[in-house]
């Protein structure tokens, strides 16, 4: 629609009354689509009372995900009064996804006791993946005890693949220690998996590779060590060739 086009360019220089047009003209669109850009592309420069209108009144006629794209739109914008109220609908989400994105948008901007509202929220996720997943996207935000929560988390993680994906999107976050830590435990847990040798060291390989950037020296000296024992001549070579960049800090 060449109008949408036209107000969604205009949007930052529109006085309020132009806005409170604009929104009511954004809630006669049939198409979804357009009446969520529109509602984006003021999001910035919207005020409380019109902040308040959108969450009271627009809304409950979008599909949840439209609902979820014009929640985090205002992230940055939301008043404080209006932080309880934006928690709510999105707690309200039936698909974790929506709420995780929404989330991690609203999560730099919350006061600690919002942030603890939805922290306990992701903790209620039935999926340990869907927890992880949320709770690496507000890593760089998070303190240090909930840092050690995430890697208890994704330590428990029994898919290898989603397991090795999650270390190596949170490993810069997280202290020596805490690497250290996860990379114990995860070794303890895979030795009592009881896997053949060779799944086992080709599983620990990929675990190894995910944090190799952020291994400790000590640690680098040991998983060095410790592949010169591999049964398997092609994972000792796997592992020099992972690690080779990283080899002249160790």
């Amino acid at each position: 629609d060449l109008h949408v086009m036209v107000l969604e360019s205009f949007a930052s220089h529109l006085t309020d009354y132009q806005k409170d047009r604009v929104l009511e003209r954004s809630r006669l669109l049939e198409n979804e689509k357009e009446r969520v850009t529109l509602i984006e592309s003021l999001a910035p420069s919207l005020s409380t009372i019109q902040i308040k209108q959108i969450l009271e009144t627009s809304l409950p006629f979008q599909s949840e995900g439209y609902q979820a794209k014009i929640l985090a739109s205002l992230a940055k914008s939301l008043p404080t009064s209006l932080i309880p109220l934006a928690l709510n609908i999105t707690r309200q989400f039936n698909y974790v996804w929506n709420r995780t994105n929404v989330y991690a948008c609203l999560f730099p901007h919350l006061p600690n006791a919002s942030k603890a509202i939805v922290l306990d929220d992701i903790h209620l996720f039935q999926s340990r993946r869907d927890r992880v997943n949320a709770l690496i996207r507000l890593a760089p935000f998070l303190p240090g005890e909930s840092m050690a929560q995430i890697v208890d988390e994704i330590a428990e993680m029994q898919d290898i693949e989603n397991r090795v994906e999650a270390l190596a999107k949170v490993a810069k976050y997280i202290t020596s220690d805490l690497i250290t830590h996860v990379f114990y435990r995860i070794q303890n847990k895979q030795a009592e998996i009881g896997e053949s040798h060779k799944q086992y060291e080709g599983y620990w390989i990929k675990t190894l590779s995910s944090l190799a950037k952020h291994l400790p020296e000590r640690l680098m000296k040991q998983v060095l060590d410790d592949a010169r024992n591999y049964q398997f001549e092609g994972h000792w070579v796997r592992t020099i060739v992972e690690f080779a960049p990283y080899l002249s800090d160790a």
